[in-house]
Parts: structure tokens; C-alpha cells; sequence
């Protein structure tokens, strides 16, 4: 990834980050602008937003728009699940 980070002073967690990839992915992509983005929720970083813009040979310039949201944090979410048991016949 080739790009710029922006990191919260007090948590150190990381806030955003945008760049592009250091390879193209494809050869029918051209060129990849990503932007992630980050926000705080009590004591939790969660991903807020992933915005990707890709200039594609045959159909040109593609957005991809991905937003976070409706986290339901607390303890019932939290709560470590036991692992199943699984059974071979």
C-alpha cells in the first residue's frame, strides 16, 4: 500500500488511511484510490466507511461505497461462544 495514515494521538489507533495499492491488481485496472475510515465507539475502534474508486479499462471509472453501521455492542455481543462439537459419521 502506498499512501498516508492518520493515527489518534491518545489510543494510537489508527483513524484513516488512504492510498492506493503498491501493484495493480488487474490488467484490466488501471488505477485503485482507497480511503478507510475509522471511528471510536466506547473504548472500541470500529470501521466506519471503505470508499474505493477504480479505473477500469472496459467500463472506466467504478466507485465502491461501503458504510458501517447499526453496531450493537454489549454484553450479549460480547460474549464468547462455546466452539460445537462436530460429529463424523
Amino acid at each position: 500500500v502506498r499512501g498516508t495514515i492518520w493515527v489518534d494521538t491518545t489510543d494510537y489507533a489508527i483513524l484513516r488511511i488512504e492510498g492506493s495499492p503498491a501493484k495493480t491488481p488487474s490488467f484490466f485496472i488501471r488505477t485503485v484510490r482507497f480511503t478507510h475510515s475509522y471511528q471510536k465507539d466506547g473504548s472500541l475502534w470500529l470501521p466506519e466507511s471503505d470508499i474505493s474508486i477504480s479505473d477500469v479499462r472496459i467500463f472506466g471509472p467504478t466507485q465502491l461505497t461501503i458504510l458501517y453501521h447499526d453496531y450493537q455492542l454489549g454484553a450479549e455481543s460480547a460474549r464468547v461462544r462455546e466452539p460445537r462439537e462436530s460429529r463424523v459419521p
